[in-house]
């Protein structure tokens, strides 16, 4: 399968550009190329320290150096799937192959942490390691992974010094009046809210590396619309009196500007459309008068989105800059650096650095680059990478990308199509020979009915079809960069697996039309339990079968849906403890323990299950529902007691055999003491084996986590809503005999 050139052919400087669609093999040729320039003696500086391979993931990471260390371990015991492999890519005799092999496997698990097989973060971070005085920066920070707390901690110090602060209170003020009219929401107290959009604008700026900025505008947004809709009606005139015919999709868009329609008829992509010409059917001849009006109405609607977009995020953008002020003061108490952080400090690093210093200070000198999942690279990402790769260039190094443009949709922490199109072939050093590309054809993974489905489908004569008959799609896709994105969609099968993957199946079912989502996603759940139980699972182990939705909600819906009809189900999103219904009451316990008067965390408890054994014994046939009810009642319009004392009333012996011993104990014991006790006391591990794996799992992070969570009841409970993910996942083995639930950018 390998399409690498050889080492006699090789000429330096050069760079490849590998369209690698999902299972091509890409990983392996990534594995080839690397131990191709370790094992060749005609490479010229391709010693390891000389090499820089980066990935996006760790699990990207540990798969690509197993693949170079099972490559390497396989040449040096001359096994003859290595041997076939890396023969046609080194002038080497077998014997000779097998003696650097071996001197490189020494090598490398000699220096295994210096091994330069990384994620672009890790290689990033090592980078501004490099200088961390000149950039702020101390010898003490570190990394901060779990960045929620931090975040909410900043929005509660402008929380409480807008009190002593006047001009804190008037954006708080403007935001929510804001809120409550322009918005018409209606929470009581929008802090989440606000955090989230203060995230996810500091996201956008950290990821472009930019700063949001708030001109004043002269014109408000009902004057610019009213200008806008006059001056489209205008050019509809004047286009009409040259004899302009424009397209239908254009004719339609400043057709909507012109009645006033703007939300919709601006997200039309002629508006993207710098030249007249492009909107007019082909033989039109477009005068200058026209033209000149063209670009002065699209001029206009670009004023008149911003002014939109900013009379929208304006209150959140100005609460951001002193949110980002107290961020940055949190930080630096706590010596932490964010990840997001870390492309800003390196590009600043090379602003004010001469580039000779900081390859001197990164120790290593790095002459050829490995890229893997290219796509993914943002642009501020690339304009740290591009000055070290144009330097080893420039030196007679190489840069070997690996990428799929068609992953590009996702957009993935800021990606563009520009890096990926323009970025391999904009090296000075590289002058007429270019930049090589060439395509991976084959897939390895999938069987031929499913590969010429794809092919079909994003074939570019279907895609321009579609596009033109669609009224949605051809008024917000371009054509021909649509065509240009799938353009490397079609793969064959490898000739050695022409036999052994023929077949397959692929079968689409479009189970409504019309209706509410709700409705469709419910029949959607009917139907996958239904052909799982009556066709797939008799053909098929459960370890077989995938099933991808769109998001981490639809993951807990599916995978509820599939475990109710008795069917095994494998899911990262149901892996977290936090998920468990018995943990869940656990923490309703609790957050009851830690203040008595959230009669709302008792009422939880008292009808869950972890009670509903005891209850039955004391409560006599009453429901718990019915009691929680009855003392509601009995509460209104008089100073009654709190729901634990009049539990404490009404069922002494209840109170006495379940949370009585904790309740006395709160203050006096750890977190993990207490609900070891609650866990004795109401033997949850045998009367609940099911939650065996959950219930454990929270023992260890109680015991565990103590600095993490402050040792307290409280602090643990915040901790369990803000921590990180990661930590309340069970670690389970991938390769279950069970159906396999996730979303479709976890499967990416």
């Amino acid at each position: 399968m390998n399409m690498l050139p050889s080492d006699r052919e090789l000429s330096f400087p050069h760079a490849l550009r590998v369209e690698a669609s999902a299972g091509s093999g890409k990983t392996f040729l990534l594995a080839c190329r690397f131990v191709q320039f370790l094992l060749s003696e005609k490479i010229p500086r391709s010693r390891l320290k000389n090499l820089l391979a980066i990935t996006f993931t760790n699990e990207a990471t540990a798969e690509m150096r197993k693949r170079i260390l099972e490559l390497l371990k396989q040449a040096a015991f001359e096994e003859e799937e290595a041997v076939e492999v890396l023969s046609p890519l080194l002038d080497l005799s077998q014997e000779r192959m097998k003696e650097l092999a071996l001197k490189q496997i020494d090598e490398i698990l000699a220096g295994y942490d210096e091994w330069q097989v990384r994620t672009i973060d890790s290689f990033i971070y090592r980078l501004i390691q490099a200088a961390p005085q000149e950039l702020g920066l101390s010898r003490q920070d570190e990394i901060e992974t779990h960045e929620a707390p931090l975040r909410a901690a900043a929005l509660d110090r402008i929380l409480l010094c807008s009190a002593q602060d006047p001009g804190l209170w008037g954006l708080l003020q403007n935001f929510v009046h804001h809120y409550l009219l322009f918005q018409a929401r209606g929470s009581w107290w929008p802090r989440a809210e606000l955090l989230q959009v203060l995230e996810s604008l500091n996201e956008k700026e950290t990821t472009y590396g930019l700063r949001f900025e708030i001109e004043k505008r002269r014109k408000g947004t009902r004057d610019l619309a009213m200008e806008l809709s006059l001056s489209a009606q205008g050019f509809l005139d004047r286009a009409e009196a040259h004899g302009l015919k424009l397209k239908s999709n254009s004719h339609k868009a400043v057709s909507g500007v012109a009645r006033g329609d703007l939300p919709e008829a601006l997200s039309s992509n002629t508006w993207e459309r710098e030249e007249l010409r492009d909107l007019c059917l082909k033989e039109a001849s477009v005068p200058k008068g026209p033209s000149a009006e063209w670009k002065a109405l699209r001029t206009l609607a670009g004023a008149y989105a911003e002014t939109r977009a900013l009379e929208v995020s304006g209150p959140y953008l100005k609460i951001l800059v002193p949110w980002r002020d107290q961020l940055s003061d949190l930080k630096s108490g706590s010596r932490s650096i964010f990840f997001s952080d870390i492309n800003s400090l390196a590009r600043r690093l090379l602003n004010e650095f001469a580039l000779p210093e900081v390859i001197f200070r990164l120790g290593d000198r790095l002459y050829h680059f490995l890229l893997d999942e290219f796509q993914d690279t943002s642009i501020l990402q690339w304009e740290t990478l591009f000055p070290l790769i144009d330097n080893a260039m420039s030196q007679g190094g190489s840069l070997f990308c690996v990428g799929d443009r068609k992953q590009l949709l996702y957009r993935w922490r800021g990606s563009d199509l520009q890096v990926f199109q323009n970025g391999p072939g904009s090296f000075a050093s590289l002058g007429d020979t270019g930049l090589l590309d060439f395509v991976l054809p084959y897939n390895w993974r999938s069987r031929e009915v499913l590969l010429r489905f794809v092919a079909q489908v994003f074939g570019r004569e279907n895609l321009e079809r579609w596009i033109k008959e669609e009224p949605a799609g051809s008024d917000v896709l371009n054509p021909e960069y649509t065509g240009n994105v799938f353009s490397g969609a079609s793969q064959e099968l490898p000739p050695a697996h022409a036999v052994s993957h023929k077949g397959g199946m692929v079968r689409v079912e479009i189970l409504s039309r019309e209706g509410r989502s709700e409705e469709v996603k419910e029949e959607s759940k009917l139907r996958l339990v239904r052909l799982l139980k009556e066709d797939v699972l008799f053909r098929h182990s459960p370890r077989d079968v995938l099933v991808l939705v769109r998001d981490n909600q639809e993951v807990q819906d599916f995978s509820h849906s599939l475990i109710s009809a008795g069917i095994p189900v494998f899911s990262h999103r149901q892996l977290d403890i936090r998920e468990d219904p018995l943990v869940q009451e656990i923490l309703e316990i609790l957050r009851f323990l830690e203040m008595p008067v959230d009669d709302q965390a008792l009422a939880s408890v008292i009808a869950g299950n972890i009670l509903k054994g005891a209850w039955k014994e004391e409560a006599a046939g009453l429901s718990p529902w019915e009691w929680i009810e009855d003392q509601r009642l009995k509460s209104k319009g008089q100073g009654a007691k709190y729901l634990y004392q009049r539990l404490q009333k009404d069922f002494p012996g209840l109170w006495a055999k379940t949370l009585g011993d904790a309740f006395g104990s709160v203050g006096f014991l750890p977190p993990y003491d207490l609900v070891s006790m609650l866990f004795r006391r109401m033997d949850l591990i045998r009367c609940f084996p099911n939650h065996f794996v959950a219930l454990s799992h929270l023992l260890e992070l109680l015991y565990a986590n103590e600095p993490e969570y402050g040792g307290d009841l409280r602090g643990f409970i915040q901790w369990t809503e803000t921590g990180p993910d990661e930590t309340f996942g069970v670690k389970t083995p991938q390769e279950t005999g069970a159906v396999k639930v996730m979303t479709i950018h976890k499967a990416k």
